[in-house]
């Protein structure tokens, strides 16, 4: 056994046990996917080192309670000090919970919040804080807090949860393996997946002929609509990319970069004082016994460095919060960009995604960017959907479309995959270069292809 592994053979042989019994496919030692805050942490990963992240005893099939699942023992590793590493394992539920996407994008609970240091945003706050019986759920302000509530109301408080573009993960602290803590650990998953499921089912259906509301206004989406507006484009731009690339001068001169940028160099100047001053008493103190000339000039010393530090990474933390303000900059207004100028070239119309998103049973994990509906090639009543699927790293831009007709088989590299109320979903996943009209186009015509058999519109 590797020297690294969180559980002991006695421990692991405790859940190989409990997975027999339960008529569950049981696995030593694997992966599980990155689909929450959780199971992305880790460090290291070096050649000949142990992984940053890994799962042991992975119990995989319908767990106590009903929910199709995996119940495993996730470690991590962080660097602490030189002195080494520190393991942190969690016994861990991962499912996947597609009805999850007509609740919250995402959403999460802890019992033991920390404090985090946060910037308002000039468009308000994006994160909204639900507490549900004594347990603090952060979801997205453009959810419904009813919703969520809803949704979670049976779920016991004493663990973690987190929801993601309809992958589901509830962990507690620590190794269980006696049975009634498993058995107790899979019950609050089913719970919140079953509370999932129910507030799912009260969404009213979309049918065909459906038309959505447009976009509602938000003080995010008002924001992002301004942004876009400051560059007028001709045509539609070719891709996503060159999209991006053509809001880089007007993000670069935004003010509101300069003013985050101050503000940083300010908070690391103000840290860097206080701990210069610091410094300056300990190294004063330290040597006044050889006199009092002698201390002021070390104090004076320490000072002196320590504040020296501080300005230089004042300056290098500025300069990396005004990059990465310019780069959120140009994707979210050249996302918008491009959504709006395709839906025009092409005679659609864009609904609102979160309608979209509540009201639609999508099969498929991933949340809606943008929602346009209107004739497809050959005259086929559909929607073209910029898709997203952040529990895909590397490839989770999915160019959409959607009609309604009988299950089919798509051509490569598309996949059709049915959804309930008689709707067939088109999909490629791509990488960011990926999304382009082009793309668009093609997966706009196979979906239409697709439904023109059925002579539906």
């Amino acid at each position: 056994m590797a020297d690294w592994y969180a559980t002991s053979e006695t421990q692991a042989g405790a859940l190989a046990a409990w997975a027999g019994q339960q008529g569950l496919r049981y696995e030593r030692y694997g992966v599980l996917p990155k689909v929450s805050k959780l199971l992305s942490a880790g460090e290291g990963d070096a050649p000949g080192s142990p992984p940053a992240r890994w799962a042991e005893s992975l119990c995989t099939g319908r767990l106590p309670g009903g929910l199709e699942a995996t119940l495993a023992h996730f470690s991590y590793r962080v660097y602490v000090t030189d002195a080494g590493w520190d393991v942190h394992t969690y016994t861990v539920v991962v499912a996947r919970v597609l009805d999850g996407i007509r609740v919250a994008r995402d959403m999460e609970a802890r019992p033991d919040w920390g404090t985090v240091l946060e910037f308002e945003r000039e468009y308000g706050a994006t994160e909204q804080e639900i507490d549900v019986g004594g347990l603090i759920w952060k979801a997205p302000v453009e959810e419904d807090e009813n919703l969520v509530r809803h949704a979670v109301a049976a779920v016991p408080p004493d663990r973690y949860y987190s929801l993601r573009d309809g992958m589901v993960v509830v962990a507690v602290k620590g190794i269980a393996d006696d049975r009634e803590a498993l058995y107790q650990h899979c019950l609050a998953a089913a719970a919140f997946a079953d509370g999932l499921h129910s507030v799912a089912r009260a969404q009213r259906p979309l049918g065909p002929g459906v038309t959505l509301p447009p976009p509602r206004s938000t003080p995010y989406r008002d924001w992002v609509a301004a942004g876009a507006a400051q560059v007028t484009w001709r045509d539609p731009p070719p891709d996503l990319d060159s999209a991006s690339t053509g809001y880089a001068a007007v993000a670069r001169r935004d003010p509101a970069i300069e003013r985050r940028a101050r503000r940083g160099r300010v908070i690391v100047y103000g840290l860097f004082f206080a701990i210069a001053v610091f410094s300056a008493v300990i190294a004063a103190g330290a040597t006044a016994v050889i006199g009092s000339g002698a201390a002021i000039a070390t104090g004076a010393l320490a000072f002196v460095v320590m504040m020296g530090i501080g300005l230089v990474l004042g300056r290098f933390s500025a300069r990396g919060a005004a990059g990465a303000e310019a780069r959120f900059r140009r994707e979210m207004w050249g996302l918008a960009a491009f959504a709006n100028e395709y839906a025009r070239s092409r005679g659609m119309t864009m609904e609102d995604q979160d309608e979209f998103r509540r009201r639609f049973p999508m099969p498929v994990t991933g949340s809606p960017q943008r929602v346009m509906r209107g004739e497809l090639p050959g005259g086929v009543a559909g929607r073209v959907v910029l898709w997203r699927d952040r529990n895909v790293p590397g490839r989770g831009f999915v160019n959409m479309a959607i009609v309604h007709a009988p299950p089919s088989a798509a051509a490569p590299p598309y996949t059709a995959t049915p959804a309930a109320d008689g709707w067939l979903v088109v999909t490629e996943h791509v990488e960011h270069a990926g999304r382009s009209v082009a793309r668009l186009d093609a997966v706009a015509a196979e979906a239409a292809r697709l439904a023109k058999p059925a002579k539906l519109s």
